[in-house]
């Protein structure tokens, strides 16, 4: 009788332990490229999610050109992949053109989250080969749509009040006190978590970058912190994000 160990591939193994270790879906992004599918060529993913307005927003990223990863983390083409794939509640593979010129191509791979999930989103993977995507097995992206459902939910802005964290960290009053924080000073919190500059968030909200710093100031007053790095840490801390 086979070792019941050896029944969890070596893939499958990468993808847990790229999950385990991802602070946020853009860690979770940088793993799965760097890591989990190396070997198959990986140079990119993204993650993307539907907001409760209908607006596909993108949590997470790594690998992306940087005036891509500016306008929405990817292509458009990737970005009507990902859409597709949402929709359609079933994975989307094609090659993707991005210099005609020279005839590169990647590879691109759109999986949405589970159909059970309670948020709406998908997982897209770039190759630098051609069919190399095809080589990702049906166990393992099974197990993708899972994980990356469970990181998107994970990274989605929320206030936990009963959490065990807030009892031991925090009394009722500044409780109080963290729950006046606006959904957009959520907003914003959650995209520091992910690494955006101010001018990022502020192109992201469609408002000013001074707008931006504004609010960054009352986040830090009701945080009780003074930088950046210590406000994530804090929101992680409390559970809201």
């Amino acid at each position: 009788m086979q070792d019941e160990r050896t029944q969890l591939t070596d893939r499958a193994r990468a993808l847990l332990l790229s999950f385990a270790i991802s602070h946020n879906a853009s860690d979770f992004c940088r793993f799965l490229t760097v890591v989990t599918f190396r070997d198959l060529g990986a140079t990119a993913a993204v993650m993307a999610r539907v907001e409760p307005d209908g607006i596909l927003r993108f949590t997470g990223q790594y690998g992306q050109p940087a005036e891509e990863a500016d306008a929405a983390f990817g292509s458009e083409s990737q970005t009507a992949l990902l859409k597709q794939s949402i929709t359609m509640g079933r994975i989307q593979q094609a090659s993707i053109a991005l210099d005609s010129e020279v005839d590169l191509e990647l590879d691109f791979l759109a999986i949405p989250f589970t159909p059970a999930s309670e948020v709406q989103g998908a997982l897209g993977l770039s190759f630098r080969n051609r069919a190399r995507a095809a080589e990702v097995s049906e166990t393992d992206i099974h197990l993708l749509s899972l994980l990356s459902e469970l990181m998107a939910i994970n990274s989605m802005p929320r206030i936990r009040t009963s959490g065990l964290l807030s009892k031991l960290y925090f009394d009722s009053l500044d409780l109080d006190e963290v729950s006046a924080l606006t959904p957009r000073q959520l907003r914003v919190l959650d995209e520091m978590a992910i690494g955006k500059t101010n001018a990022q968030i502020a192109r992201s909200l469609n408002v000013s970058e001074s707008t931006i710093k504004q609010e960054c100031v009352r986040i830090f007053r009701v945080l009780g912190v003074s930088t950046r790095q210590r406000a994530v840490a804090m929101g992680k801390e409390m559970g809201i994000i």
